[in-house]
Formats: structure tokens, sequence, C-alpha cells
């Protein structure tokens, strides 16, 4: 998934620094070849660290910097409209960060790309765009949020006996093998 979801964001961003060097627009260029290498380095990290995905605490400062840029370019831009640069960042918060990370740095993305449109556009075409990123921004959490639960239930099920709820041979190997490691670090009796 977190791998997946940096080549989508990356493919896009190529897609857009070719689209502005080939019509001339050199700043957004820059921008959107800033964005590639950020998510292609995402993509790398991704690979290197596939072993512990989970605890790989250089996703966070990735797409931190990748907000950031996405941040600077909304507020500093001249009478260009990025809104739409923002929405495959949206969601990449939300697929590859823990969901409360991800949800934070997403509605932060998304205070800063509400006050960008409404200084730029039309009211009525600055609300579609604010609500259409935050509809974005909450079917994705909900997305995620529903994934997890429905993965948390299977491993509950995985480890009980449906009838008596009480834990089986599954869930007594798994704890056996912690304790077995646990013991052989602080060697302690087991």
């Amino acid at each position: 998934t977190h791998f997946t979801g940096y080549g989508l964001a990356a493919l896009f961003a190529v897609i857009l620094a070719v689209q502005n060097l080939r019509y001339g627009f050199y700043e957004l260029f820059y921008l959107a070849l800033s964005v590639t290498l950020l998510t292609l380095g995402g993509a790398v990290y991704t690979v290197v660290c596939r072993r512990r995905q989970l605890r790989a605490p250089g996703h966070l400062a990735i797409l931190a910097a990748l907000n950031a840029v996405m941040a600077g370019a909304l507020l500093l831009a001249d009478n260009t409209d990025l809104s739409y640069w923002c929405q495959p960042v949206l969601v990449l918060n939300i697929l590859v960060l823990q969901l409360r990370h991800g949800i934070l740095l997403s509605l932060a993305l998304w205070a800063i790309l509400a006050i960008s449109v409404l200084g730029r556009t039309p009211a009525l075409e600055a609300l579609f765009t604010i609500m259409a990123s935050l509809t974005l921004v909450l079917t994705a959490s909900l997305y995620i949020w529903h994934y997890n639960h429905m993965a948390q239930s299977a491993e509950d099920l995985a480890i009980t006996d449906p009838v008596t709820g009480a834990h089986n041979a599954r869930f007594l190997d798994e704890t056996l093998q912690k304790e077995i490691s646990r013991t052989r670090v602080t060697r302690h009796p087991l």
C-alpha cells in the first residue's frame, strides 16, 4: 500500500511536471519535480524499510516535507490554482501514516488549501473545492478506519474460540514465542 500510494503520487507529479514544462511554466515544473522527488524518495524508503513498515519513522518526515512544499506553494503561488495538486497528498497522508497522524497532517494541509482557495477564486467555486477536498479526506479516513477495524476483528477471530471466547492454541503459540524472546533478552527465567 505504501509503495503503491507513493508510486501513484509520483506518477501524478511526473505528469504535472511534463505538462508544465511543455507549456513553459517553469516554476510549476520545478514544483512538480520536487514533489516527484519526494514521493519517489518515499517509495525507495518503503522498499528499504519493508520489513518494519509500521515502525519506520521516515514516512512522517517525508510526508511532512511533502506537505510543507505543497503548503508553501499554495501560499506563495501567484494567480495559480494548485488545489488539484493537493488531492494525492491529502490521501497519501492517510494511506501511509497511522490514521491519527495522517488525519492531522491532511487537515492542516486542507486548512491551508481552504485559505488559499478562498483568497484566489470566486466564492462558489472555492466552496466546491473546499468541500470536495474535505470529502476526500473524510472518505479516505473512513475507509482506513474500516480496514483497520476489520483487520483487528479478523485477528481477534484467529486467536479466540468463537463459541467460548477463550484463547486458542494459536494465541498460546504467539504468546509463548514472545515470552521466550523476552526471557532471552532480559535473562530472567521463563
